[in-house]
């Protein structure tokens, strides 16, 4: 606070008066917004990250393990999950399991010790609006539902998931195939990131509420 009367402190000494203040400015000067979860995982739970890309939206599976990994990571810190499953045991149950196709998400979770599951499907993801373009326009979609290991569905009530805020990269016009990956990774990290915002309060920079489209995102994906 004493920092933002400072700089507008400054301010006010180095323009006339009449002048406009730039947008940037204000935008640096404004505290960010407090956000409430969406939905809070009971204290003290194992949560098992399942990324669920059936429909093979993603160009690489290596995608989900990130995406796993980082809300792992993000979970812990913030004091969402006691505990997490790491991605390579899924992997690793997969291998072992016959059946596994025929096991329900939730069956998974419980052999793999988990209280609950934040179940995470792949729903759009596109780099490209061509594939032989150079242009590059990176978007992110999916959607969330969490459940626990008997079956019994947590959030959101009903039978829809909640669709998460898209992921969207600035375009870019790039000749180099090897962007791929780098802007693959980066939806990735943003995408788990806001994912894993959905169930702890946090607080969202101005500059990024200011950017965010007019249109309230529907929150529901069949």
């Amino acid at each position: 606070m004493r920092q933002n009367l400072l700089i507008c402190t400054l301010l006010a000494g180095m323009v006339s008066p009449g002048c406009h203040i730039p947008e940037t400015v204000v935008l640096a000067t404004r505290p960010p917004t407090p956000v409430e979860a969406k939905y809070r995982i009971e204290k003290g739970k194992k949560i098992f990250a399942f990324v669920d890309d059936s429909r093979n939206i993603a160009p690489s599976g290596r995608i989900k393990n990130r995406m796993a990994t980082s809300l792992n990571k993000q979970l812990t810190d913030n004091n969402v999950a006691a505990s997490t499953v790491p991605h390579e045991r899924l992997t690793n149950l997969m291998l072992s399991t016959p059946d596994f196709n025929n096991l329900s998400v939730s069956e998974i979770g419980r052999k793999l010790g988990a209280d609950v599951i934040i179940c995470v499907k792949l729903e759009k993801f596109s780099l490209k609006d061509e594939p032989v373009a150079t242009l590059w326009n990176p978007r992110f979609e999916t959607s969330v539902k969490v459940v626990d290991n008997r079956g019994g569905r947590l959030w959101p009530d009903g039978e829809y998931n909640y669709s998460v805020e898209p992921v969207e990269l600035p375009s870019q016009d790039r000749n180099d195939p090897n962007f791929a990956e780098e802007l693959t990774n980066m939806l990735a990290d943003k995408m788990a990131d806001r994912i894993a915002k959905l169930f702890y309060n946090h607080k969202k920079p101005f500059e990024e509420e200011a950017m965010e489209p007019a249109k309230p995102y529907s929150g529901k994906q069949p």
